[in-house]
């Protein structure tokens, strides 16, 4: 019986840049974070039942609704800064 053989393998991540939608989506969700900032303790989510954090829950609701096209509307500067900071926006169908 032969013994195993082991391979050493090594994976490399390239790291990409965000697209300009999730570069939005994610802007929006801290702008809304930086708000409830000092909120503590658990309430209950209307929609689940389950016990969530008020921070979290709130800014759940504020960003409900809202897509990149609302929120590009919204904010056309964060367009301008995705491009200052990431280059060009890139085509993605």
């Amino acid at each position: 019986m032969e013994e195993p053989k082991f391979v050493e393998v090594h994976y490399f991540k390239q790291v990409r840049n965000p697209s300009l939608k999730q570069y939005l989506v994610r802007r929006a969700i801290t702008e809304a974070g930086v708000k409830t900032r000092d909120m503590k303790g658990i309430t209950v989510n209307p929609e689940t039942g389950r016990p969530m954090p008020q921070s979290a829950l709130s800014i759940s609701q504020e960003v409900k609704g809202l897509t990149a096209e609302k929120l590009l509307e919204l904010h056309p500067e964060w367009q301008e800064e995705y491009e200052r900071e990431y280059g060009k926006r890139r085509k993605t169908t």
